[in-house]
């Protein structure tokens, strides 16, 4: 073989790790938006909270499988135009060194490299704020189909904590605090009243933790909706 047919292999790896290189940051930035703007309907600010990363990934997929018609069109266009551009690309190079004959070519071959290289840019960076928008859209319809129906994804929780005891501490042992979300640090709590009332997060150290129930409920009853009364945040 000679060298031609030998570079076309290590081109095409280079290909598919560019193009897989962006597929998976845009991945990674609709999961960010998601998480960014459904946490925030709870008042936490993810870049505060100890969320590993790899979350945003499993946050990217659930964008995407709702929003399947536009993710494969900006995939197949973004294949189409990488492709478009390298091709540009290369056929300008031959014409990039200047000599005295061809000064008039190389102008027009700089140019053009030029606003190939920017429109990339500008195609790029159109991409990213597409997935943020469809991670936006995500994550407010989907808090609104759970504040609308009490939460049904997230199930009701017991906890019990070490040290001292107080009327936080008694409410969280009763059942009526759903589990948002948990970390290597801290357990996320809500409390609902089964009228579509956001209430405040409560944030517990692990450390603190010396037990937490799951329980298989996932509606408020009265018990909780007069609980939760209590808790109604000041204004």
């Amino acid at each position: 073989m000679n060298g031609k047919n030998d570079s076309f292999p290590i081109a095409g790896l280079l290909d598919a790790g560019t193009l897989t290189s962006v597929l998976l940051a845009l991945f990674y930035t609709a999961g960010a938006a998601y998480a960014y703007y459904f946490f925030g309907h709870f008042h936490l600010p993810v870049p505060g909270m100890d969320m590993p990363r790899s979350y945003f990934f499993f946050y990217g997929f659930k964008v995407v499988k709702n929003n399947l018609a536009p993710v494969f069109f900006c995939i197949v266009s973004s294949i189409a135009l990488y492709y478009f551009l390298r091709s540009l690309w290369q056929r300008t190079a031959e014409q990039n060194k200047p000599t005295e004959s061809n000064q008039q070519r190389h102008r027009r071959a700089v140019l053009l490299r030029a606003s190939t290289f920017i429109g990339g840019l500008t195609y790029l960076l159109l991409l990213f704020m597409i997935f943020t928008c469809l991670g936006y859209r995500k994550a407010q319809s989907e808090f609104t189909r759970e504040q609308g129906n009490d939460f049904p994804s997230y199930p009701r929780v017991r906890v019990w904590v070490n040290g001292e005891q107080d009327d936080s501490t008694k409410a969280w042992v009763e059942g009526c605090y759903r589990l948002l979300l948990r970390t290597r640090e801290y357990l996320y709590l809500f409390p609902t009243d089964g009228t579509n009332n956001l209430l405040p997060t409560d944030i517990i150290p692990t450390n603190r933790i010396r037990a937490v129930e799951i329980l298989p409920l996932y509606r408020s009853p009265p018990a909780c909706r007069e609980s939760c009364i209590k808790r109604v945040p000041l204004s």
